[in-house]
Order: structure tokens, then C-alpha cells, then sequence
């Protein structure tokens, strides 16, 4: 019968008192995670310490026979929630906005280079019955984008929760057409479509769990990523448009 992973880890755990259960340098499975020793313990947590709950500040009143392993299974919840407060505050970043989740913008300022933070270039659209947000938007840092991105154009949309549901690109050429959709593909896997090659209107299209992309180039490419529940709207409200368009009358 083969032992589950959680007990294999555990007993690593009892048995070498915490060091080297991790082998690799970098535990967290994220690119761009900082670098994490392995084995870590309560001691080596640092601020994540602080936010333990107040019985494991106090873990000298246990038996002695306990401390040990607890300690070490506390630095491993540690490292795991690290992980996940990594994962939440960059994973979802696209293009430098937080994909998916919420986004405070203000207008920006008249002269956008002093602006820090994503900023409405206009007042934003305000469609009532959603209660949804769409306008143009400024992002600093182009430094920080890939080079394509560095300097174009982005429109957002937010919903009535403020939080980022589509982001808007239109470039200024589609003469790098291939590099934009190489650049996706890291991110967002192999094209479900792929006709870049058209010499008229060329399209492609991609899809993830983080979401759907669609990239349609004519002279210029624009590049709409949707989170999945906008994705679902979308597909909804195309859904409805043909049912009604289904029993419109054929003839005038």
C-alpha cells in the first residue's frame, strides 16, 4: 500500500528536525519568487511569524518531545502561505494591472509622466445597468512592460467591484504581429487559433485558466485579454443576440 504524500512529509519532518526537506533553492514553484533557504523554520519566518496565531508564539510551554516537529511543521505552513501571498500579489499582475482583481484609478494628472500609479486618462464610461467602468487608462513604468507594450494604447474595464475584468491593447503597427503573439504564448500557452500569416485580416486566440485572449491585426493589432466570468458574459450576450436575431423576420 503506498504511503500518502502528507504522512511521507511529515515523517521527514519528525525525523531531521526540519532542515533539507525542500531540496531545490527556490520552493516556491513561481518564477520570480525570492529566494527561500530550504528546511525553513519558525525561526528563519521572519514577519510571517508575527501573523501566527498567539499559541504558536508560546510553543515552550509544549513537551519538549513535540516542539521540534511542530516547529518544523509551522515553517513549512510559513513557506506555503509566503507562496500563496506571493502568488496573489504578482501572479495576477498583467501588463503591470492586477488582472482580475480590484484597481483603484484616479484621472491622471495633466502631465501623465508624474503619474505612479494606473490613472484614467478621461472619466471613464459608466454603463448603469452593470454598474461596469470602461475608459482609456495611462500606465507608468514602461521599462516594465515588454517592449511592445512599452508605449501604446490600454483601455480597462472594471466591474461594479472596481475589479479588472478586460484590458485593451492597440499598438500603433502590426508589423510585430509574430513577437506579440510569441510574448502571449509564454504567458498564456499555444494559440487556440492561429492566422497571423492572413495578408488581410490577420487573427489569433488564446485560452488558460487565467483567462482568454483575442489578437486581430490590420495595420494596427489590438489585443483584448478577458478574465473567465468576462469571457462568460461575452459568450452569453452572443448567445442572446443570435436568439433574438433567429426569429427576426427573413425578408423586409
Amino acid at each position: 500500500m503506498q504511503q500518502a504524500p502528507p504522512a511521507i512529509l511529515f515523517a521527514a519532518l519528525r525525523r531531521f528536525r526540519g532542515p533539507a526537506v525542500f531540496l531545490g533553492l527556490r520552493p516556491c514553484p513561481r518564477q520570480g519568487a525570492p529566494f527561500w533557504p530550504s528546511g525553513l523554520t519558525l525561526r528563519s519566518s521572519g514577519r510571517l511569524r508575527r501573523r501566527l496565531p498567539w499559541f504558536v508564539r508560546h510553543r515552550k510551554h509544549m513537551p519538549s518531545s513535540v516542539r521540534p516537529t511542530f516547529t518544523s511543521l509551522i515553517g513549512f505552513l510559513s513557506l506555503t502561505l509566503s507562496c500563496s501571498a506571493l502568488n496573489a500579489q504578482s501572479g495576477k499582475l498583467l501588463l503591470g494591472i492586477p488582472f482580475g482583481e480590484r484597481l483603484s484609478m484616479k484621472t491622471c494628472p495633466f502631465n501623465t509622466d508624474k503619474a505612479k500609479s494606473p490613472c484614467w486618462i478621461d472619466a471613464p464610461f459608466v454603463y448603469k445597468p452593470t454598474g461596469a467602468k470602461l475608459g482609456s487608462v495611462h500606465l507608468p513604468n514602461p521599462d516594465r512592460r515588454p517592449e511592445w507594450a512599452a508605449h501604446v494604447m490600454f483601455k480597462v474595464t472594471l466591474d461594479r467591484q472596481d475589479r479588472v475584468q478586460e484590458i485593451s491593447v492597440q499598438t500603433f503597427t502590426d508589423s510585430d504581429r509574430y513577437k506579440i503573439a510569441e510574448s502571449i504564448s509564454q504567458r498564456f500557452g499555444t494559440p487556440r487559433e492561429d492566422q497571423l500569416r492572413r495578408s488581410d485580416i490577420s487573427w489569433a486566440s488564446w485560452k488558460s485558466q487565467e483567462g482568454y485572449v483575442e489578437m486581430r491585426c490590420k495595420g494596427e493589432c489590438w489585443i483584448e485579454f478577458r478574465t473567465p466570468s468576462a469571457q462568460t458574459e461575452r459568450e452569453t450576450e452572443q448567445r442572446d443576440r443570435e436568439r433574438v436575431s433567429a426569429t427576426r423576420p427573413k425578408a423586409p
